[in-house]
């Protein structure tokens, strides 16, 4: 048993070897992608990051997250859009990427302190954005 149980170790680091790799190429590929094409690389993620906008004011209007989760995640939405500007140079030590940062910690750590505290089952998060009724219990 000991020898499978070490087999299994085995084949589970194997695999992610092969994850990672098959990832890191992905990545590679999107940033060539994005290299090669930027205009329509700026047209997407300009539109994705509408979207994303958009999806705020939905949760906003129709669902119970707290208004702070919304604005906030609205607010990184303009400073994507601040950095936008001069895509696709991206200039680290601006105030909008260095802001856009710091909002995205602070947005994930307040997101998984509401829903550590406020549990939907993964069924009910699936139904009911396929259907589009309300989360509420």
């Amino acid at each position: 048993m000991l020898f499978l149980y070490l087999l299994s170790i085995l084949s589970l680091a194997v695999q992610a070897v092969f994850v990672t790799l098959a990832i890191a190429a992905g990545l590679y590929y999107l940033a060539e992608l994005v290299e090669e094409y930027t205009v329509m690389a700026k047209y997407i993620i300009t539109w994705t990051v509408v979207a994303t906008a958009g999806f705020h004011i939905g949760l906003q209007l129709f669902e119970d997250i707290p208004l702070h989760l919304n604005a906030l995640g609205l607010l990184q939405q303009l400073l994507h859009g601040l950095l936008l500007r001069d895509f696709p140079v991206v200039r680290i030590s601006s105030v909008a990427f260095i802001t856009s940062v710091l909002t995205l910690i602070l947005h994930h750590y307040l997101a998984f302190k509401f829903f550590g505290a406020v549990y939907y089952s993964f069924s009910e998060l699936h139904w009911g954005i396929v259907i589009g009724t309300n989360l509420e219990l």
